[in-house]
């Protein structure tokens, strides 16, 4: 997850660790923390608490809820951190993939960096094609629920409740803010490419090839001989 901050050229990327604690640090208390949670039982931990998402209401996931190491998250200390001038890409992991408490502070980081007009573009790690759906919802310019373009954009781990409060923030945030100062959102993968493909053939692009990756044909397949069968 990223957000580009501010306006004009990238000048700096920063990659902020939670609470911006030196590697050193942060591997030993993930090593702490592991040791801590196999002397609770491996079984149990891997049993209960392995990342998934657990379907809930509305068709989104839950993240697992495991408590992280003290002092992993500080949202004040990071939001002062993105304020330098000389910031202008945001990294944001995370120390344990999927869980709750993690996605939480990250949209607590967002909402306060949109507040204070810092934020101007969040980056995902989703599909160009489906992200334009998602900012679409995200700064109004459809009527389609955010929910909706939340689970269209296909990848599993990023539909939790969790991620749809934070991005319901930042769309009542935006619907606030004139257009030009809202929030956008991009998606920066190019899963699943038969979505993306269909919008260059919507927009007037007729090469074969277009239309075999919209039937989602093997690339390796001739339409010179016999015609394959679509992918289901």
């Amino acid at each position: 997850m990223f957000g580009l901050l501010g306006r004009g050229p990238v000048a700096a990327r920063l990659h902020l660790r939670p609470v911006g604690l030196p590697a050193l640090q942060v591997g030993f208390q993930a090593v702490k923390f592991a040791v801590q949670a196999l002397a609770g039982g491996l079984g149990r931990v891997a049993k209960r608490r392995q990342h998934r998402a657990v379907k809930g209401r509305g068709g989104h996931g839950r993240s697992v809820r495991w408590p992280l190491p003290c002092g992993l998250v500080n949202t004040e200390r990071e939001c002062e951190l993105a304020q330098r001038p000389e910031v202008r890409v945001l990294g944001l992991g995370e120390p344990t993939h999927g869980s709750a408490e993690a996605f939480t502070w990250k949209g607590q980081v967002l909402l306060s960096l949109a507040q204070t007009g810092r934020l101007r573009v969040l980056a995902w790690e989703c599909g160009f094609a489906s992200g334009r759906r998602l900012d679409a919802a995200l700064r109004g310019h459809s009527q389609e629920p955010l929910a909706s373009a939340l689970r269209a954009q296909g990848f599993w781990c990023w539909n939790t409740e969790e991620i749809l409060a934070g991005l319901r923030d930042l769309q009542s945030w935006n619907a606030a803010q004139p257009p030009a100062e809202r929030v956008r959102f991009v998606g920066v993968d190019v899963q699943p490419p038969h979505v993306g493909v269909q919008l260059l053939v919507d927009a007037g692009h007729e090469a074969p090839v277009l239309r075999e990756l919209c039937l989602r044909i093997p690339l390796n397949c001739s339409t010179a001989g016999k015609a394959p069968s679509a992918l289901p």
